[in-house]
């Protein structure tokens, strides 16, 4: 009978043991379902650097990188051709009405130009050969209308 009552008796510690243990397992099981608060840690201080701002004769610039383009383009040229004399514009300068930008080199259109004065002479001193010839009807109408239009 000692041992039914004991094995009763152990049975009731290890029931009771059990129990204790089922509870404990749901306390903690219970413990881990709660909502879990976020974990915030404060942002580090920075040191800075403090001064007092004065007004001054410095200027401030700042350099950045590109390209630079006019608004408008001039296109230059000259009525005659001939090499170039002189060049006092530079690129991107402003220049106003009237100033020199460039010079060509004279010889070679002045020589055109007397060339032609001598063509001018000729043809109005023909013309006037002509035209005294065709007073004395010496020369036909044609001939003398010929050189009147190389005159004009």
């Amino acid at each position: 009978m000692d041992r039914s009552i004991f094995s009763v008796k152990a049975q009731i510690c290890l029931l009771k043991f059990i129990a204790y243990l089922l509870m404990f397992l749901v306390a903690v099981m219970l413990t881990g379902c709660k909502d879990r608060e976020e974990v915030t840690f404060p942002d580090p201080i920075k040191p800075v650097k403090l001064f007092t701002v004065q007004a001054g004769l410095e200027h401030l610039t700042t350099s950045l990188p590109g390209r630079v383009r006019a608004a408008r383009r001039s296109e230059l040229s000259f009525k005659v051709s001939g090499p170039l004399e002189k060049l006092p514009a530079d690129e991107g300068q402003v220049v106003k009405k009237g100033d020199l930008i460039a010079q060509i080199l004279p010889r070679d259109f002045q020589t055109a130009i007397s060339e032609a004065k001598a063509r001018v002479l000729e043809a109005e001193q023909q013309y006037q050969r002509y035209k005294e010839l065709y007073s004395r009807r010496q020369v036909s109408k044609a001939d003398f209308d010929r050189y009147r239009a190389s005159r004009d």
